[in-house]
C-alpha cells in the first residue's frame, strides 16, 4: 500500500488515457499515475514469468482466457 495513490489522482490520469485521442488504438505502453508513457520494469519482460503469472491468474479467477486467433 506504499504506493498507492488516491483515487481521485488515480481517475484523472485513467480519464486522460481514455479520452486522448492521440492514444486511439495504442496497445502494450505502460503509463504511471500521471498518465506519462514509461518503460515497463525490465521484469515485465521475463517470459517465463509472464507465463506463470497468467496461469496463476486463470486458476484464481476459475477462468481460462485465450486470445483470439
Amino acid at each position: 500500500m506504499a504506493r498507492a495513490i488516491p483515487v481521485e489522482k488515480g481517475i484523472v490520469s485513467m480519464m486522460k488515457l481514455i479520452t486522448d485521442p492521440n492514444l486511439r488504438g495504442v496497445t502494450g505502453k505502460y503509463f504511471d499515475a500521471d498518465g506519462t508513457e514509461r518503460q515497463s520494469s525490465p521484469a515485465s519482460y521475463i517470459e517465463e514469468d509472464q507465463e506463470k503469472l497468467w496461469k496463476l491468474s486463470e486458476e484464481l479467477t476459475g477462468e481460462p482466457f485465450r486470445f483470439p486467433s
